[in-house]
């Protein structure tokens, strides 16, 4: 019978014959190896995906900044914190925390920046200023400083 020759590796010929046996010898533990390393593959795939969209997002997000002693209160675009007068202390009833920052925008401006920032993270708008979120009040106040616009972000229990 006739043997048609493939290829030839380290002085090796292997035939079409010799592999067709191979494969039909192949075990179902070889199969089933085979399978797990084409799902690995799959899955190694999705997960560089999904962390190169985790390193988009913090390349848009990168520049985001949180007002001191806040982990979760973003300093809105153009404002410069001012750190000098910051307090912050825990109580029996809960944390206290008053931040500054200045801006040349305007309190309605701010404050629509806050509603809107706020409201997504968990924060309910009480009034103009003041927000509630668990047995926290966040009040927001402006105080007018020549050019700019003070702002001090209080934070308190109920």
């Amino acid at each position: 019978m006739y043997e048609k020759v493939l290829f030839r590796d380290n002085k090796t010929y292997y035939s079409i014959r010799k592999i067709h046996v191979f494969l039909r010898e192949v075990s179902a533990l070889g199969f089933l190896a085979m399978i797990g390393l084409k799902v690995l593959l799959v899955v190694s795939r999705f997960a560089i995906l999904v962390s190169s969209i985790g390193v988009l997002s913090t390349l848009s997000y990168g520049n985001e900044r949180f007002v001191s002693g806040f982990e979760d209160l973003p300093l809105m675009r153009g404002m410069t914190e001012t750190t000098e007068n910051n307090v912050a202390f825990d109580t029996v009833h809960g944390r206290v925390l008053v931040s500054f920052a200045k801006s040349r925008e305007s309190g309605e401006k701010i404050l629509a920046f806050y509603k809107e920032s706020l409201s997504q993270l968990g924060w309910k708008i009480k009034r103009d200023g003041e927000f509630l979120r668990g047995e926290e009040i966040l009040n927001i106040d402006f105080i007018p400083d020549g050019d700019y616009l003070a702002i001090r972000f209080s934070l308190e229990p109920r």
